[in-house]
């Protein structure tokens, strides 16, 4: 069955169930997002629509856990490798 998610005022689909996996785990789309299938049903957000629920349920996709991994990480809260080192200062070598 083929989804449609609602993105920026458009209809983007069909989307097979890997597809719609595959928003949730990006962050293109989150339990809020509007959906639609080709079976008829209206839009409602994933959380409520009845076969974009069971996706989310098989991935066991907390919508707490989307927010968090979803949102811009502070200068704080990055790894040490992700902060930019100062250069290193030349040295002068001995001849």
């Amino acid at each position: 069955m083929g989804f449609y998610v609602a993105r920026n005022g458009a209809a983007h689909g069909p989307l097979e169930e890997e597809a719609v996996s595959r928003l949730f785990l990006s962050g293109e789309a989150d339990p809020e997002s509007l959906f639609w299938d080709e079976a008829g049903n209206a839009w409602k957000r994933a959380l409520e629509h009845p076969q974009v629920g069971k996706i989310l349920d098989r991935f066991s996709i907390d919508p707490a856990v989307l927010a968090v991994a979803n949102r811009p990480m502070s200068v704080a809260e990055r790894p040490v490798s992700a902060v930019p080192r100062p250069a290193t200062p030349a040295t002068a070598i001995d001849a």
